[in-house]
């Protein structure tokens, strides 16, 4: 799934971390004007867990017309 897709539908990231299980929900408005449109996965690769550092993180899209998760396996 690509960033735009997000923005599109006026949802917002979740972020949560595996390793201390915090969620942080970020505006993707902001990742797609510094970024472009890229996919979740690079976009995945490059976030950290904002309480612990931990790159151990999931994405997935909440709110708008119907909330899309992140899966690995799109890599």
């Amino acid at each position: 799934m690509a960033l735009q897709d997000i923005v599109v539908r006026g949802q917002l990231l979740k972020i949560r971390c595996t390793d201390c299980y915090v969620e942080t929900p970020l505006d993707p408005r902001f990742f797609y004007l510094r970024r472009g449109d890229i996919t979740l996965a690079k976009l995945r690769s490059s976030l950290v867990c904002a309480c612990c550092g931990s790159a151990e993180v999931e994405l997935s899209a909440i709110g708008g017309e119907q909330p899309t998760s992140w899966a690995q396996d799109s890599l």
